[in-house]
Formats: structure tokens, C-alpha cells, sequence
């Protein structure tokens, strides 16, 4: 019976999970909520559909006409948390006046905020207009390419460089200690201990300064991108992880984006309160306990 529970538990995950990764479609919906009302439009994808009988939804408080059978409804995942305070949002089926997918839609994949769903106005350095309309999208991957190089730059050098010397003076600090519990910090003990730290902090100031120039180039380049309600945002590159338009990709386009998402799971650390990124951390320190 435990091992029929598992090999469930692992087949659910598996089947619920195994298309999460892949790049959908966004659809451009015109949709009019309330009939007197001007249709809006809404950008998203479509993640799932509910169907409720009609004296279900009545008593749920919709208002059904007479000839309705059911209400269907659709869960769309509209990203834009920063501007909508939301990240998914129901649509009733019935209040769909037209719908397409736009090749132009694009998602940008944040670090922060989650997905950005909109369409690609300009690139920017330094406030600068680099490219508009069509010509911005090669700009952009060309620029974000080089964002991410410059990203990996900076990851290494805060987590590997400036980690070892943070390491190095904590034992230091430990080595100290011990000698002082002993009653064996003399003055020579001390000169070679602060040697030891100067030559750190000098290391540590030379880390710094690269530091400084890195985030420097990483900053100057932005995107300004367009939500569905018109609304104008300025998305630093530094922030954004991938950019892509799935509309426009084809099988194998997508089928690599999906690789990558695969492998960023297994392999990157987790970001956005462990909603996005990977678990390459969870599996170490479960192979870890495991093994001890």
C-alpha cells in the first residue's frame, strides 16, 4: 500500500507538473464584463476552465439568462503583480468578445514580480533610446544577453571571491579566539594574525571595486514594454531573467526553452520566495542528510 501511495504521489507530480515549463501561448482577449460597459483588453494565459451549472451559478449570485445551461469560466494567468496587484485573474467565457495571439506578445521572466506579459516598445541605455517597434527585438537580445553575462560575473564574485574571504576572516576570528583561550595570543601571534586580515580586506576592496564597475554596466540598459491596458514600464535588464515570444516560436524553439527551464530547476537556486527558480539547494541538502 506505501509503496502504491508513492509511485501515485510521484505520477501526479509528474503528469501535473511535467507541462509547467512549457512556453504557452498568450491570447489577447476582448472582453467586456459588464454589457454597457467598453470591451477591455486583457493579455494572459490560459491555465484552466471551470464549468458551473446554471442554478449553481444563480445561487452563487450570477445573473444567467434563461437559455444558459452553464457558466464557463477561465482562469488566466495575467502576470504584471507589480501593476495589477495580481497575478491571475477568472473570465466568464459568455463576456469574450474576441480573442487571438498576436505575434508580438512577449512574457519577460523577472527576478522580481514574477512574469511580465505585455508587448516590447523600446530598449534604453542610460535613459537613451536604443531601438523602438520591430527593430527593439534584436537589440533586446543582444543587450539582455549581455546582462546575464554581467549577471553571472557579479554571482560569482559575490558568492565564490567575496565568500572565501568572508570564510577566511571568520576563521581568522575563530583562530584568535582559540588562541586567546590558551593564553597564546602574543605579539606575534597578533602581527601575523593581522597580516592574515589586511591582505583579506585588501582582496576584499579589489572585489569591491570590480563589483562597482559590474553593476554599472548591468544597469545601463532597460526595456520599456506596454501592458494591455496601455500602460508604459520601464524594466531594468538587470532584473530579468529571460525574455521570449511564445507566439511566434516554433516546436523546436519551444522545445528548447523547455530544456533550459528543466535544467534551471534542477540546477539554479530558488528566488521569489522559492515560488520561481530551482531547487538545486533542496536536493544537495537532502543528499546530504541522506549520505550523514
Amino acid at each position: 500500500a506505501c509503496l502504491i501511495m508513492i509511485v501515485g504521489v510521484l505520477l501526479l507530480t509528474a503528469v501535473r507538473g511535467v507541462g509547467h515549463f512549457w512556453p504557452h501561448d498568450v491570447i489577447r482577449f476582448s472582453y467586456q464584463e459588464d454589457g454597457n460597459a467598453a470591451p477591455q483588453t486583457l493579455f494572459g494565459e490560459h491555465i484552466d476552465t471551470t464549468v458551473t451549472p446554471a442554478a449553481m451559478a444563480r445561487a452563487s449570485g450570477f445573473n444567467m439568462a434563461e437559455g444558459e445551461d452553464a457558466l464557463v469560466q477561465y482562469q488566466l494567468k495575467t502576470g504584471n503583480r507589480d501593476v495589477t496587484g495580481a497575478d491571475f485573474r477568472w473570465i466568464q467565457e459568455r463576456n469574450i468578445k474576441r480573442q487571438d495571439a498576436p505575434a508580438d506578445l512577449m512574457v519577460v521572466e523577472r527576478r522580481e514580480w514574477g512574469n511580465f506579459y505585455g508587448t516590447l516598445a523600446a530598449v534604453k541605455e542610460n535613459g537613451t533610446v536604443l531601438a523602438g517597434g520591430e527593430q527593439a527585438w534584436p537589440v533586446l537580445e543582444k543587450k539582455l544577453a549581455e546582462a546575464l553575462a554581467v549577471f553571472d560575473k557579479i554571482t560569482y564574485l559575490e558568492k565564490k571571491e567575496i565568500g572565501a574571504i568572508n570564510y577566511g576572516l571568520e576563521q581568522l576570528r575563530l583562530k584568535q579566539r582559540s588562541l586567546e583561550l590558551k593564553n597564546l595570543l602574543d605579539e606575534n601571534a597578533k602581527k601575523e594574525i593581522d597580516a592574515e586580515k589586511a591582505a583579506y580586506e585588501l582582496e576584499y576592496k579589489k572585489h569591491q571595486a570590480q563589483l562597482s564597475e559590474l553593476y554599472q554596466q548591468i544597469r545601463k540598459y532597460s526595456l520599456v514594454a506596454v501592458t494591455d491596458s496601455g500602460v508604459e514600464r520601464e524594466i531594468p535588464l538587470a532584473k530579468v531573467v529571460r525574455v521570449y515570444r511564445p507566439n511566434a516560436m516554433s516546436i523546436v524553439d519551444k522545445t528548447g526553452h523547455y530544456l533550459s527551464k528543466l535544467m534551471e530547476f534542477f540546477s539554479d537556486d530558488p528566488r521569489e520566495a522559492n515560488t520561481e527558480g530551482g531547487i538545486f539547494p533542496a536536493i544537495f541538502g537532502t543528499v546530504m542528510m541522506v549520505m550523514m
